[in-house]
Order: structure tokens, then sequence, then C-alpha cells
């Protein structure tokens, strides 16, 4: 879900995405998915 506003209201929508997360809940990935991350490079 993307939540979009109007400029300079960044702490509006974040005060909604936090009441859309309290009802709806935070992200999950579905069943049966498989994560995939980029390798970690080590430099030296």
């Amino acid at each position: 879900m993307q939540i979009i506003g109007k400029r300079w209201k960044e702490m509006e929508l974040l005060a909604i995405a936090e009441e859309i997360d309290g009802v709806a809940g935070s992200f999950k990935y579905p069943p049966g998915y498989i994560r995939i991350t980029a390798p970690t490079r080590i430099t030296r």
C-alpha cells in the first residue's frame, strides 16, 4: 500500500500509516514465498 499526501505533511502521513498498520497488521510474506537477498560484499 502506498500513502500519498501533500507536501510538508509527512507527520500526518506517518500517523495515518501507523493507524493502518494497527488495523491491517505489518507486512507478511505470503506462505511458501522464499525471500532471496543479494549477497553481502566484504571489503578489506
